[in-house]
């Protein structure tokens, strides 16, 4: 389907998008829109744009797929580190006097960036980023985009706004102009993956926030994604600031002020502290046809379930539960083209399943290397950090470079060895 037919249906999708997950598509999201659409009519196998409208105006399905769309129609570009310093160090200052504690959350696209000026900035406070009363975490719904702050690489351009001093008390230089922040800043984020389904609660958290930032992605999907977004407020320790770049209205009683381009909302101390976080355990029925299949597998009788999966997948086109497992079923049958094919397929359905993955990770070891592999991983555990599977492999690739690298080191000391008693005979 071409570009153009797509963009003369567009509009109402466009108010199903913004009707459903409260999003303002404007002109800059609208193109966004476009290229995406015509990549999820291909995945689907929809005969045309109006199939797609009605698939998800009247099928229950229709909820997962705009919620996917919201997270992909929100995943912005990353902008220069610059969290107004200022406030967060006269902030932190008071928090960590007389012994307190400072627990950071930085929420959105530009959570990576502003997780590392939170850093930075506490660092310069005189405080120990390394102290166990630094809490530093980052949230997001963009896989991406966290595996890319936990490596913690920045051009020179990111960096414009970090004062010459910091860049180099924080940061390691890269070739190519760029900067890698050190590792012990790095080691102290925790990173988490935040489902633009449910909101709030998908960030998992024991305590609650003194310091919360937040910037567009937060802002966007405030008037709640499929109506789960729940008012940061409530994250808030008592005496706790929320940072902002533009006016939203968060539940309870908050002081509000303008600090630059920044609003800043301040919880009063005598404020009810919210409960910890308690995950909620999805409930519901087994699905059948996933159910044989498992067992088919578990019995290695992999033809049987291929079968058993291509039935499911002609009644249900759109299961990604069904796609990964046909995945896994080709693996287990070494078919590793179309198992890939499969885990792909069931990645473009559901972006952030572990499932899916993992079964594209597997795929892709033996396709693609070890690189590509890891990078899938990596996602999955993020998504899921207690996944045993993903964790067994990102660790076997990681044992197998590191017996590689010694492997070369052992090879280059006999090369340098022979050299030199050659160059002494001579």
């Amino acid at each position: 389907m071409s570009l153009a037919s797509v963009r003369r249906q567009l509009s109402a999708i466009r108010e199903i998008i913004s009707r459903r997950t409260g999003l303002w598509v404007g002109p800059t999201l609208e193109r966004r829109v476009a290229s995406i659409l015509s990549k999820r009519l291909a995945v689907g196998s929809y005969r045309g744009i109006s199939e797609y409208y009605h698939f998800l105006r009247d099928d229950p399905f229709g909820s997962g797929e705009i919620a996917v769309l919201a997270s992909l129609l929100t995943t912005r570009t990353a902008r220069p580190m610059n969290a107004a310093p200022e406030p967060i160090r006269e902030f932190a200052q008071a928090r960590l006097t007389g012994g307190g504690r400072l627990a950071v959350l930085a929420v959105g696209t530009a959570a990576a960036e502003e997780i590392y000026s939170v850093a930075v900035a506490v660092g310069q406070a005189g405080i120990d980023i390394t102290s166990p009363a630094v809490t530093l975490t980052a949230a997001d719904s963009d896989l991406n985009r966290l595996l890319k702050g936990s490596d913690g690489v920045y051009s020179s351009r990111a960096l414009a706004d970090v004062h010459v001093e910091a860049v180099e008390e924080y940061f390691d230089p890269l070739p190519a102009r760029r900067y890698r922040v050190r590792p012990a800043i790095r080691e102290r984020v925790q990173w988490l993956y935040a489902d633009p389904q449910r909101g709030w609660s998908a960030i998992p958290s024991a305590v609650s926030y003194d310091l919360i930032i937040c910037r567009e992605w937060l802002n966007y999907l405030t008037l709640s994604a499929l109506e789960t977004w729940n008012s940061p407020g409530d994250r808030l320790a008592p005496g706790g600031v929320l940072i902002c770049d533009r006016r939203i209205e968060p539940a309870g009683p908050l002081a509000v002020s303008l600090s630059g381009n920044y609003w800043i909302y301040a919880k009063s101390r005598g404020g009810a502290c919210p409960p910890s976080f308690v995950h909620d355990t999805d409930a519901g029925r087994p699905d059948a046809a996933l159910t044989d299949a498992a067992r088919m597998l578990a019995s290695r009788n992999a033809v049987a379930a291929t079968r058993h999966l291509s039935s499911a997948i002609d009644a249900d086109p759109f299961n990604a539960s069904y796609q990964v497992a046909m995945a896994f079923a080709l693996l287990q049958q070494k078919e590793l083209e179309q198992a890939r094919s499969y885990a792909l397929a069931a990645l473009s359905l559901a972006p952030h399943s572990p499932y899916a993955l993992l079964s594209c990770g597997i795929a892709c070891e033996k396709l693609d290397g070890a690189a590509t592999a890891k990078r899938f991983y990596r996602k999955a555990l993020l998504v899921r950090p207690k996944m045993a599977a993903a964790r067994l492999h990102l660790c076997t690739l990681r044992g197998e470079e590191e017996i590689i690298a010694k492997r070369l080191r052992r090879e280059e000391e006999v090369l340098t060895t022979e050299s030199t008693e050659s160059t002494e005979k001579i």
